[in-house]
């Protein structure tokens, strides 16, 4: 049953209110005085198409709220179905903006139109001359027929059994939901174990290759810088191997009356071991130097892959990946 209906900013009215009272209430008035506007306001709070030019004040909002006594009406299941708090006095209201823009509330809470519409269209009944009012609705036929039947327990118990149904349906629907997303994720995490497993990682190895990659990238500086060492110390003509064994042969001379000269060619001879030592590692190291534009290739892409998972896992290290 309505009780009290507001109206704001409508057509022609600035501000209304109406109480309503138990039984017969009858509006009364000439041609032109505002019935109809009265019920096309009311129309906004059943769900009717809410337009701007309605607005009296077109820079202002319309509202129309109705305050309803919903006793004796079985909506608390429509309530509940629809997480809305079921009160027996309840304030339904329409609010539309300058721009057209319209919402619904019931009870401060919004709501969709559709919603609207079964709330309150399950409690008032607009009809005009020769409408039959609900007779013809299949909804109403219905509430006839099992009223007449006395099928109101049945009823209830069917659309608790119905709201369980949903509830479980959805319940149910969400564990299916975090089934798939779990073997979703399990797919993921396993393409990533496959991958670290694939990439067959060694612990430490992430300084070795970038060592190996400054080698690989520089061989020819340090290949050539290797034969100038040998050259200096292994050269026919000009060579310090040549010029250690000049000086020594210069001590060998004044040994017999210079005591001194014997210990320092001693020591001559001693850098000349060890210079010759060096030439001859030197030019093994020379040797073993190559290069190779396929190894570095080989190299980079490894260290690539390894600086790629670091930072998709979001580690520092080789070890971190591993672990």
């Amino acid at each position: 049953m309505l009780k009290h209906l507001l109206v704001k900013n409508y057509a022609i009215i600035d501000s209304l209110e109406i109480d309503f009272h138990q039984g017969l209430n009858i509006i009364t008035g000439e041609t032109g005085a505002g019935k109809s506007i009265l019920l096309g306001a009311l129309g906004l709070i059943l769900g009717n198409r809410a337009e701007a030019n309605v607005l009296k004040d077109k820079e202002g909002s319309c509202v129309v709220e109705g305050t309803f006594n919903l006793d004796g009406y079985n909506l608390e299941p429509l309530f509940k179905e629809n997480d809305l708090d079921y009160l027996p006095t309840t304030i339904i209201r329409r609010h539309i903006s300058p721009s057209g823009k319209s919402r619904a509330f019931v009870n401060e809470l919004p709501v969709t139109l559709n919603l609207l519409k079964d709330i309150v269209g399950r409690v008032i009944d607009i009809h005009s001359q020769h409408q039959n009012l609900l007779l013809a609705n299949a909804t109403f036929q219905l509430l006839v027929l099992d009223s007449f039947a006395n099928n109101v327990k049945l009823i209830d118990d069917y659309k608790t059994l119905y709201h369980n149904y949903k509830k479980l349906f959805n319940e149910l629907s969400e564990l299916n939901e975090k089934s798939e997303q779990a073997k979703a994720e399990l797919d993921y995490f396993q393409f990533q174990l496959n991958q670290l497993d694939e990439a067959k990682l060694v612990e430490g190895e992430e300084a070795d290759l970038e060592l190996l990659q400054q080698q690989l990238s520089h061989a020819g500086d340090i290949k050539l810088a290797l034969q100038e060492v040998v050259g200096y110390c292994n050269a026919d003509e000009a060579s310090v191997l040549i010029w250690l064994k000049d000086a020594q042969a210069a001590l060998n001379r004044i040994e017999d009356f210079y005591p001194h000269a014997k210990e320092l060619s001693t020591r001559i001879e001693a850098c000349r071991i060890e210079l010759k030592d060096i030439a001859q590692e030197t030019e093994i190291q020379s040797e073993k130097v190559d290069i190779d534009p396929a190894e570095l290739e080989r190299v980079s892409q490894r260290l690539d892959l390894i600086n790629t998972l670091m930072q998709k896992h979001r580690v520092s290290s080789v070890t971190e990946l591993i672990a």
